[in-house]
């Protein structure tokens, strides 16, 4: 089969549809898990905070590792905020590599889906 220019021209066109909708995916993906991610470094620095008086119950916190997963699945943004915001986790190593690694793979996702969406010809 031969292609033809109007063939080439359409798939290059539902190409670029499909990565606009996969960028759209990317950025509404990324702003609910920042927020979540956020949101839940704030809640394990008020429990942190809450278990170092002594009194009242030993509440139970949220794991590192959780933390950590959140951080990697598109919550980076939120995770780095959190930790600046809330001074949660900037004394441990693991987070001070780890998150700002993942918010560099999240911004080089971020500009490989804008590039290939928008400016790629």
């Amino acid at each position: 089969m031969e292609r033809t220019e109007a063939g080439i021209i359409g798939q290059v066109m539902s190409n670029t549809e499909a990565m606009r909708k996969l960028l759209a995916f990317f950025i509404a993906m990324s702003l609910l898990s920042s927020l979540a991610t956020f949101v839940i470094f704030g809640i394990d620095k008020k429990i942190a905070k809450a278990n170092g008086s002594t009194a009242g119950p030993h509440l139970y916190r949220i794991p590192e590792k959780l933390l950590l997963w959140l951080a990697f699945l598109y919550g980076s943004p939120g995770a780095l905020l959190g930790m600046n915001f809330f001074h949660h986790k900037t004394r441990k190593l693991r987070f001070r590599i780890a998150v700002p690694l993942f918010f560099t793979g999240w911004l080089a996702a971020g500009a490989f889906l804008a590039y290939a969406a928008y400016f790629r010809t």
